[in-house]
């Protein structure tokens, strides 16, 4: 976390936003902090300001990508000055973006069968991985095991 004059927030950070490099075409650019890129919930999480005019969100940008890059509504000139503030985790509720759970987020073994749905259990599903094989008779499944 940063330094901050005064009391630091007990929640969330500021982060500097990487400079953006303009050429008066280009109206999407990814956000990265530090040359790491990062996501945002909305473009209200971020602070804009272009040749040192704050910028309204949702008017004069948006985020898109899932929150990874923000979008101009119109081109910034070349040599336009960027500066800009991602505000994160400040609030006491999160809203995650769609498709911004991957795989690696899930804690080994949160996934239970109560949280999967019926529906999602297919036979095809049962027997690719194992070498396994089933048939169906009507609703019932009878299925091979291999063992070994």
């Amino acid at each position: 976390m940063a330094n901050y004059i005064g009391n630091s927030p007990s929640k969330g950070e500021f982060r500097k936003v990487d400079a953006l490099t303009f050429n008066g075409t280009t109206t999407t650019f990814n956000l990265t902090t530090g040359a790491v890129a990062f996501n945002v919930g909305s473009a209200t999480q971020l602070i804009v300001s272009l040749n040192g005019v704050i910028q309204e969100p949702h008017t004069t940008y948006n985020v898109v990508g899932g929150g990874s890059q923000i979008q101009f509504t119109t081109a910034p000139t070349a040599g336009t000055n960027f500066f800009a503030v991602a505000l994160s985790g400040l609030g006491d509720e999160a809203t995650v973006g769609d498709g911004q759970v991957t795989t690696t987020k899930i804690a080994d073994g949160s996934v239970t069968t109560t949280k999967i749905a019926d529906s999602s259990v297919t036979p095809a599903k049962m027997s690719s991985s194992f070498g396994n094989t089933y048939s169906t008779k009507g609703t019932a499944i009878a299925l091979s095991i291999a063992l070994g």
